[in-house]
């Protein structure tokens, strides 16, 4: 958990201690956000990835990977988000550094396990994977995270190597 940008470390998972912290549910920084949601649409603030930015707890070069981490059922169909401002109205200009580097990914997250329905836990499945819905694939480690929202903790493995999962055709046309 964090309270202060400054606390955050490379190579770390964090949740800010604020429900309300703009664009991010987590980061390991320098590179890879995360934002929880059950929904179909969930634009995200550019004024969290300025903050983080503005802190240099982004990187400077290369690809900042975002995942909208989303239950199984919205994952196939799960859209390219937009961007908003700080009145949550969707950006019509967007920074450079933003249009550039930041990459939208879906991560599919299994809340209907065994373990929700006897304990109110959540378990992700490990193969459930990861789709670029704006960039290309990446390789990595794989990593167990644990969050929680509306009282129900969720664990999901995040496996950014070997992804397989196919791209939704609404986003066929954007990739490099």
């Amino acid at each position: 958990m964090f309270s202060a940008i400054d606390q955050i470390e490379d190579n770390k998972y964090y949740q800010p201690e604020s429900r309300t912290f703009p664009s991010i549910d987590a980061i390991i920084a320098p590179n890879i956000l995360f934002q929880m949601t059950i929904t179909m649409t969930h634009p995200f603030k550019m004024i969290g990835l300025k903050k983080l930015k503005d802190c240099k707890k982004l990187v400077k070069k290369g690809d900042i990977n975002f995942y909208f981490v989303v239950p199984t059922q919205l994952y196939n169909n799960y859209p390219k988000q937009d961007f908003a401002t700080t009145a949550s109205g969707i950006a019509q200009m967007i920074p450079d550094w933003i249009k550039t580097h930041v990459q939208q990914y879906a991560l599919k997250i299994d809340l209907t396990s065994e373990n929700s329905s006897k304990s109110g836990h959540a378990s992700g499945n490990p193969g459930s994977g990861s789709g670029n819905i704006g960039g290309s694939s990446r390789s990595g480690k794989a990593q167990k995270h644990t969050w929680r929202r509306s009282d129900i903790f969720c664990t999901f493995t995040v496996s950014l190597k070997g992804v397989a999962s196919p791209i939704s055709p609404l986003f066929a046309d954007t990739l490099p």
